[in-house]
């Protein structure tokens, strides 16, 4: 049995190595970029970056910390590998490199968070949820949520057996059937 979550056509493989871009060599000194100094903007279909005059193309972003502080210490990668620094806080750049910045993050961290729990289902070992999303319905499929899931106080992030990832901010603000249909299984 096999459910398409909408992130992969049917028959889609998954493509080979790490989901997030990292570095190829590890940096030796811990660099902070000056907001001041910043200039992210969209060039073709990449991003690119200024720093005190420096073109950087096809840069990568990593957020370090995506659960706790998706908005601040976002690392970027130059197009060889490098970390070119850090960037402290999204907000402290100037709106067009903020609105860069974050259509970047967004078209590379799609993590869809969970508003509704319609039905789940236990089938041989496996849980079949049917949910309504922040990008729309989804149908998936979770092995053993009580080893897989990460508590983080009132948030729950989980993975299906595909490896997409799911978002629930605040356990407290679902509906109670979907609030009691999360508890059993996770």
């Amino acid at each position: 049995m096999h459910f398409w979550h909408g992130g992969r056509p049917p028959g889609g493989a998954p493509k080979p190595g790490p989901s997030i871009p990292l570095p190829k060599e590890l940096s030796t000194e811990f660099r902070v970029l000056k907001p001041e100094a910043l200039r992210f903007f969209r060039e073709g279909g990449s991003l690119g970056l200024e720093v005190d005059g420096k073109i950087y193309e096809n840069v990568k972003v990593v957020p370090l910390f995506p659960l706790s502080d998706d908005e601040g210490w976002i690392s970027v990668i130059d197009e060889d590998g490098r970390e070119i620094g850090i960037v402290e806080r999204l907000r402290s750049l100037e709106p067009e490199s903020q609105r860069a910045l974050r259509e970047e993050l967004r078209k590379r961290y799609v993590v869809p968070r969970i508003l509704k729990v319609r039905s789940c289902r236990e089938h041989f070992g496996l849980v079949e949820w049917e949910v309504e999303t922040d990008r729309g319905p989804r149908r998936f499929l979770t092995r053993n949520l009580r080893e897989t899931a990460q508590r983080m106080g009132v948030r729950l992030m989980f993975s299906d057996v595909d490896g997409n990832r799911y978002d629930v901010p605040d356990l407290r603000a679902l509906d109670p059937k979907s609030r009691a249909l999360i508890e059993r299984y996770s």
